[in-house]
């Protein structure tokens, strides 16, 4: 089945309304009870919520759409996630192209964060939010009524601003120095750097805080975590720094890789020039991809 995405628009509603409706009368997806109007879906277009429609052919099959969580402009950056898919074509992929899309489009517009709120029976939805790097925050016992029964709920969340995840075997010097000077150099309302481990050590390596100390960056309170799946999938690149075929293949995740020397066991001065050449690394990155702290 050829699945194509694209932006929804007012013509769209009529279609996404049916969809909605399905889920609403299937009452695993929303505690919703009233059945949607096409006046309704058409006043979301208001230019505030993102909204992708999935075809087949010229069939509206699916549809995703965010939310706002909070009318409060610190949260002005994070929405709520909503994926529907029409009865007659689940199990087909809809949603993950669904999925992706809406990523990707809340991506482009700068948006920081996804989240949402899943029954506990809704087991599908449950686990294609986890394959896009969602992971579980809570639940929320007895939250609301349907049909007179209180449901729990599954709430989930995904960073989807621009995350690198640098990745070395032990966690332990590369990679946290890579995070480190990421951090440091990017606009942090841009982008973001985690690190983890294929096989992580006890703690970084002792020259490793030493030498980033010097530089003005505390490693102290970092210890060394282990390069998953689920953390994979929550990056929006990889880049790798000895790891090789260790590290997991994610699909659709772009990847790079640093040949960097293991500074263990090096003496100060080496540690110093990989600590260097790393930063060097990093702030080409950034100002490639116009990622950099705005400079006063």
């Amino acid at each position: 089945m050829n699945i194509t995405t694209r932006a929804g628009s007012r013509a769209d509603a009529p279609a996404i309304v049916a969809i909605y409706n399905e889920g609403i009368e299937d009452r695993v997806a929303t505690f919703e009870t009233r059945p949607r109007v096409v006046e309704d879906v058409a006043e979301w277009f208001d230019g505030k919520k993102v909204i992708i429609v999935a075809q087949v052919e010229r069939d509206i099959v699916g549809a995703a759409w965010t939310s706002p969580t909070s009318g409060r402009s610190v949260y002005a950056r994070n929405a709520e996630a909503s994926v529907y898919v029409g009865r007659d074509a689940r199990g087909r992929g809809v949603g993950r192209t669904l999925l992706r899309a809406l990523i990707e489009e809340t991506r482009r517009r700068e948006m920081w964060k996804l989240v949402a709120g899943i029954f506990t029976e809704n087991q599908a939805s449950l686990a294609l939010f986890a394959s896009f790097g969602f992971r579980v925050v809570g639940r929320q016992e007895a939250h609301g009524q349907l049909d007179g029964v209180f449901r729990d709920v599954v709430l989930m969340e995904r960073i989807v601003a621009p995350t690198v995840l640098f990745a070395c075997v032990r966690n332990a010097g590369r990679s946290q120095i890579a995070a480190a000077w990421f951090n440091r150099l990017a606009d942090p309302a841009k982008a973001r750097a985690i690190s983890a481990g294929t096989s992580p050590g006890s703690q970084v390596h002792p020259e490793v805080r030493a030498t980033m100390n010097e530089a003005g960056i505390d490693l102290s309170s970092e210890r060394p975590k282990v390069l998953s799946g689920e953390l994979a999938r929550a990056a929006s690149m990889l880049i790798t720094m000895g790891c090789g075929e260790e590290c997991p293949v994610i699909p659709g995740l772009e990847r790079n890789d640093w040949p960097l020397q293991d500074p263990s066991g090096q003496c100060v001065d080496r540690v110093r020039e990989i600590r260097d050449e790393i930063r060097g690394r990093v702030h080409e990155l950034l100002e490639a991809r116009g990622w950099s702290a705005a400079r006063g």
